[in-house]
C-alpha cells in the first residue's frame, strides 16, 4: 500500500470512528427516532421511545455503525483527492478520537450515575411460559 493510500485509510479510519462515537452518544442529548426492541411483544419499532418496555441498543449500534461505514467511505474518497487532508498528522488524528471517545464515555457516565432504576409494568396481555 502507499503512503497516499495508508494516510488516506488512517484518516477514513479516524473519521469513522468519531462519527460513531458522537452518533452513539447523540441520543442522549437530542430525542432521534432510532431503532427500538421491545421484548415483551417480540417486535421492533422505529421511531421515538415507545410508550412500552422497550431497548434502544441494538437499534443505536446498528446506526452508528452505518453512519461509521457512510464517513469512512465519504472520508477516504476525500482523503484520496485532497493531498491536504491525507497530511493531517496521525497524532492529530488520535488525539480528536481518544477526545472524542473520552467525551461519549463521560457523557454516558454523567447520564447513567444517579440514574433511578425503576420497573416497567408488564402489559395485563402477557402470559410468562
Amino acid at each position: 500500500m502507499g503512503e497516499k493510500k495508508a494516510r488516506a485509510a488512517h484518516f477514513a479510519l479516524c473519521m469513522g470512528a468519531i462519527a460513531f462515537f458522537v452518533s452513539y452518544g447523540a441520543p442522549l442529548l437530542v430525542t432521534l427516532p432510532q431503532l427500538w426492541y421491545l421484548p415483551v411483544a417480540r417486535s421492533w419499532v422505529f421511531g421515538t421511545k415507545p410508550v412500552l418496555l422497550s431497548m434502544d441498543w441494538y437499534g443505536r449500534t446498528l446506526g452508528s455503525v452505518v453512519i461509521c461505514l457512510v464517513v469512512n467511505v465519504a472520508a477516504y474518497m476525500l482523503a484520496r483527492r485532497s493531498e491536504r487532508i491525507a497530511r493531517i498528522g496521525p497524532r492529530i488524528l488520535g488525539i480528536f478520537v481518544l477526545l472524542t471517545f473520552l467525551g461519549a464515555i463521560g457523557l454516558y457516565l454523567e447520564h447513567l450515575v444517579d440514574r433511578q432504576v425503576s420497573a416497567e409494568p408488564l402489559p395485563a396481555w402477557y402470559q410468562p411460559r
